[in-house]
């Protein structure tokens, strides 16, 4: 069982840590011309349906293609954070959602609410979605919910890894614990994978990333590692049932990895512009990825509010390794810190560990995909 996380005190060490391996881990800005012009995009608002209240932190989705219908987790992490330093009694919730692509990409569309998968009245209100999956097969979304629970005044945090099945939702949600660091989810097989972006979550989680240790990888569930040989192993895709892509965040690269009995073995690698985030893989088979240009500015809008920062998505051809930019914005002026994106017949959505709701790119003519 994965040993919770105290956070009741801010992790002076660690920030430090995080800023100054930050300030050695920008990237060079990329040099090809990005597939959805800026011009052609836009942020649209999404206020949940229970509060009234825009949805801040869409970090992660998964896309359906049978019903053309994205999912969503959310929550707002620094206002989950800013609560635990003040020791507050309770916290910010989240929740997934649901949004058909047509209402997203409607003529004008400056705002929609999505569904919210999981409503209070049928669920426990405390749920905080980070990596998400949805497996069509099973019809089942999979995702990392952090849990916080406090005791004698000091809040503490665990992460579970839980199911749902979209044709059932007032079921009992299937629940298992996951490693304190888990990041992200995958249904490959009758496997769930899940990436851990560091081996331990105490201190020594600062030198991991002071010093790049290729210590973070993939496990079975909670379990033992099957890899454990990248820099913060971020998001995951599923090639097929027997390979996987992990983003290497802290290494510029997407990771293409075998299974090899009861492990998983490096095949491959490609570099990418920026810090991979999570991944999706498009209907061709072309990896979409997220990705921070600038882990500095990164650092400074995600832990310290402070300024905005660059969006960037790439797709990657598997087999070619071949890189092209589907989306850039340099500065975040139209949209800040993007964490995940998703290529579908009808244009390019992105959602944001720090800004509101999300980015819509419609499709073009010219956009080199079948419409």
């Amino acid at each position: 069982m994965a040993t919770p996380r105290r956070v009741n005190q801010p992790r002076k060490s660690a920030l430090s840590a995080f800023l100054i391996l930050a300030a050695l881990g920008c990237a060079d800005q990329s040099g090809s011309d990005p597939r959805y012009v800026l011009e052609s995009c836009q942020r649209v608002a999404l206020i949940d349906p229970s509060t009234g209240q825009s949805i801040v932190g869409v970090e992660d989705g998964a896309y359906h293609n049978e019903r053309n219908r994205l999912y969503l987790s959310a929550y707002d992490r620094r206002a989950v954070e800013r609560s635990v330093r003040r020791g507050a009694t309770a916290l910010p919730s989240g929740g997934l959602y649901a949004i058909p692509l047509t209402e997203l990409f409607a003529s004008g569309a400056k705002s929609l609410t999505p569904r919210r998968l999981l409503p209070n009245n049928s669920h426990p209100s405390e749920i905080r979605p980070h990596g998400i999956d949805f497996n069509e097969s099973t019809n089942e979304i999979t995702f990392l919910n952090r849990v916080y629970d406090q005791k004698k005044g000091t809040w503490t945090r665990s992460v579970k890894i839980e199911r749902i099945n979209i044709a059932r939702l007032d079921a009992p949600r299937v629940s298992e614990e996951a490693r304190c660091s888990a990041n992200d989810v995958l249904a490959v097989g009758d496997d769930i994978l899940a990436s851990f972006d560091h081996a331990v979550c105490d201190w020594r989680a600062g030198l991991e990333d002071i010093f790049r240790l290729k210590s973070s990888g993939v496990s079975i569930g909670g379990g033992e590692a099957v890899y454990d040989q990248a820099a913060f192993a971020n998001g995951l895709a599923k090639i097929d049932n027997d390979a996987i892509a992990v983003a290497a965040t802290r290494e510029n690269s997407v990771l293409f990895l075998s299974r090899n009995e009861n492990e998983l073995e490096e095949t491959h690698r490609v570099r990418v512009p920026g810090g991979p985030d999570n991944l999706t893989r498009s209907e061709d088979g072309a990896i979409v990825a997220a990705v921070h240009p600038s882990m500095l500015r990164l650092a400074m809008n995600r832990r310290l509010g402070r300024g905005r920062a660059p969006s960037r998505i790439v797709q990657i051809e598997p087999e070619s390794s071949s890189v092209s930019v589907l989306f850039d914005d340099p500065e975040g002026t139209l949209f800040s810190a993007a964490t995940f994106a998703v290529e579908t017949p009808m244009g390019l959505i992105a959602g944001s560990v720090t800004d509101e709701g999300v980015l819509a790119c419609p499709a073009a003519a010219d956009t080199g995909r079948d419409q």
